[in-house]
């Protein structure tokens, strides 16, 4: 069998010359955006072309446009493709590449777009989102010191905004790949935009004193947070995907208008430490107990009227704080916590406790002084 060596944008590509093995042939060989066919590229860009899942992976400028590139295409001898060569593309929409053989089989390319990353831009999109903010920061001279962010080999490792009063997280937040802390306390956020969820690396996400009156769902995806504070906002409901969270060590949610816990929560098995301080809280799931790792457990300030037997399994918990509810009797499972260092149990209407509580080796255990001890 005769092959033939052609040279064709940098690849070698061997075509066989039997033209009945060919006419299924219907693969995607070479995809480049060359430089001089399209506007806002210095150099030529080689697509990725990933056979398994059969994609187009390109990686282009940061602020490059989308909407009329114009690729050089090589497909398998004898096959076509549409969008064809060469041809004006829409790449700012869903898009996928469909090769067509001689014999009429096709092969579908579903295009991806990946941003070469481009820090100072996108902290300058949240500059010009917000020109009412306290930001302060000049993009004219070096930006390697802008209030707020950190720096770590060229990326932005942690952006600390609070009190800047940001009314409006841009959509590039999702291109801060190397983000491990946002704060961005005391703004006035209403939303944050979906495209938080891709940061892969977020550890910790502070979201205090802003105008949220529901859970922002995006935050549910991050998988890898370990610290997520909400604290004095408006929420009334704890969404079920927050079973996501599995590596979260810390949540903070007092000070909103949380009335109840999904049962979902016995999926934190990392959790560490539970403000739910001044919300509306009536009762405690008994999958609470599951959180055998908790050690900080504050309700204060809620509308508890019980309290499920199974706070007892729940290991390791040092301190609970239960001022200002409306409980009328413990669980003697209480007793069971051996770790425990604070209970506060004021602001209540207890009239008696179980005896094995009031016997806890416990440091500070703060009571009324006409609660007693039952016999």
């Amino acid at each position: 069998m005769k092959k033939i060596v052609v040279f064709a944008l940098g690849l070698v590509v061997f075509i066989s010359c039997n033209n009945d093995e060919n006419s299924s042939l219907n693969t995607l060989i070479a995809f480049t955006i060359l430089a001089k066919d399209n506007d806002g590229f210095q150099e030529d860009i080689t697509a990725s072309i990933d056979r398994t899942n059969q994609t187009i992976v390109i990686t282009v400028p940061y602020e490059v446009d989308l909407t009329a590139l114009k690729p050089t295409l090589l497909v398998s001898d004898g096959a076509t493709v549409r969008p064809t060569n060469k041809e004006a593309t829409d790449f700012s929409k869903p898009l996928a590449y469909i090769v067509t053989a001689a014999d009429g089989t096709e092969t579908g390319y579903p295009v991806v777009i990946v941003f070469q990353s481009d820090d100072k831009k996108v902290l300058k999109d949240i500059y010009e989102a917000n020109p009412d903010s306290g930001l302060e920061w000049s993009f004219d001279d070096d930006t390697s010191y802008l209030e707020g962010v950190t720096f770590q080999n060229g990326r932005v490792e942690e952006l600390n905004l609070y009190p800047k009063k940001l009314k409006k997280i841009p959509s590039s937040i999702g291109r801060l790949t190397e983000l491990r802390s946002l704060i961005l306390h005391s703004s006035d956020l209403e939303s944050i935009p979906d495209e938080i969820q891709v940061l892969a690396k977020l550890e910790l996400l502070g979201l205090d004193d802003n105008n949220f009156t529901s859970f922002p769902f995006a935050v549910t995806k991050l998988a890898q947070l370990k610290h997520l504070s909400l604290k004095n906002n408006a929420l009334k409901h704890i969404p079920e995907a927050l079973d996501n969270l599995t590596d979260l060590e810390s949540l903070h949610l007092e000070d909103n208008n949380i009335v109840s816990l999904p049962v979902e929560i016995r999926k934190l098995k990392k959790l560490k430490d539970l403000y739910l301080q001044n919300n509306k809280i009536t009762q405690l799931p008994v999958e609470i107990g599951a959180l055998t790792n908790l050690e900080n457990l504050y309700l204060t300030s809620n509308k508890l009227t019980v309290l499920p037997k199974e706070i007892g399994d729940v290991q390791h918990l040092k301190h609970l704080n239960l001022f200002n509810n409306k409980l009328n009797s413990l669980p003697v499972e209480l007793a069971e916590l051996e770790f425990m260092m604070l209970l506060n149990i004021q602001q209540n209407p207890l009239r008696k406790i179980p005896k094995a509580i009031c016997e806890m080796p416990i440091s500070s255990f703060y009571r009324e002084l006409n609660v007693v001890c039952e016999e």
